[in-house]
């Protein structure tokens, strides 16, 4: 990361007035300004679960202006992103509001926040964290591609349960406790997970050019989300063969750490101490939480039933 280049969002401001919104992660106070109307409803979308009161200290301050939109000419040289860490401040380019891939969509500002939240002691984890309306027990569900992590939240979504977030929030602890605190109100669905539901909770988005089975990007109402829930257990989910009973499963520490690998995808983007602490942060969660196999057979309608029952016992 390289210091702040502040003179191109300036000039953009000057352009077009930029639009602000603040939004509590955790404890953290981040303002996001947006010189272009359009860029900044696409980029404040997944956030607007979180919106804060402007008034207290900032922790980051993330900057953003869309070329097309304000018109200014780039110079060759200028980055598409500039972070001071030291500052707290960020200022970042898009060509257009339209061109915006999927983790822009679902995600945007991703890496800087996760360099914020990491430095806060909030490492992020790439899972989903769901409860039953009624509960307060939190079940962080993590498991590989394909392995019905995404399906399984959404079926318990659906079915009225609250959602910290599904691909990436912040993890904290406090002492023997864990808490997850909500990013984003998105979630990433291939066709095929889709495909099993005849109606969906909200909008999808999909990046420019995709086609009708690329993966998309649903935003979830507001009423759905949760800003924090306690984690209460670790849930993975695994699809065996159709017809098997969908049902959860208790596994030892040793499994648990073996197919909790894909919840830590977030550490590549640091190196040395800063990845063994997240890796450290992370993985404490699988000795001290109750681990359990979510054996799908291929049937997700079952899904919310057997989640309400196991949060249920963690009282």
């Amino acid at each position: 990361m390289v210091g702040v280049t502040a003179a191109p969002f300036e000039a953009a401001c000057r352009v077009c007035a930029p639009d602000q919104l603040t939004v509590m992660l955790g404890a953290l106070r981040v303002r996001v300004r947006v010189a272009g109307p359009l860029l900044a409803e696409r980029l404040f979308d997944p956030l607007l679960h979180l919106i804060a009161d402007e008034a207290g200290a900032i922790d980051l301050s993330v900057d953003a202006w869309s070329r097309d939109e304000v018109g200014l000419p780039i110079s060759p040289d200028e980055p598409a992103l500039t972070v001071d860490p030291a500052s707290g401040r960020a200022v970042c380019r898009f060509e257009s509001a339209d061109a915006l891939p999927r983790a822009d969509l679902a995600r945007p500002f991703q890496n800087i926040l996760l360099e914020l939240l990491h430095r806060r002691g909030l490492p992020a984890v790439h899972a989903a964290l769901v409860a039953p309306e009624t509960e307060a027990a939190g079940l962080l569900l993590v498991g590989p591609n394909g392995s019905g992590k995404s399906t399984s939240t959404l079926s318990a979504v659906m079915d009225g349960f609250g959602m910290v977030g599904d691909d990436c929030f912040g993890i904290e602890r406090r002492g023997d406790r864990f808490l997850g605190h909500s990013l984003y109100r998105t979630c990433c669905l291939t066709h095929e997970a889709r495909s099993r539901f005849k109606d969906l909770p909200g909008p999808m988005r999909f990046p420019p050019g995709a086609d009708a089975f690329a993966k998309g990007v649903l935003t979830l109402p507001m009423g759905r989300m949760r800003r924090s829930l306690p984690v209460s257990a670790l849930v993975f989910p695994d699809i065996g063969p159709r017809g098997g009973t969908t049902r959860a499963v208790g596994i030892g520490a040793g499994e648990g750490l073996r197919r909790f690998m894909p919840a830590l995808r977030f550490a590549r983007i640091f190196v040395g101490e800063q990845r063994q602490s997240h890796y450290a942060a992370l993985t404490a969660m699988v000795g001290m939480l109750p681990c359990f196999r979510l054996d799908l057979g291929g049937d997700f309608t079952a899904v919310p039933a057997v989640l309400r029952e196991l949060a249920g016992s963690l009282r």
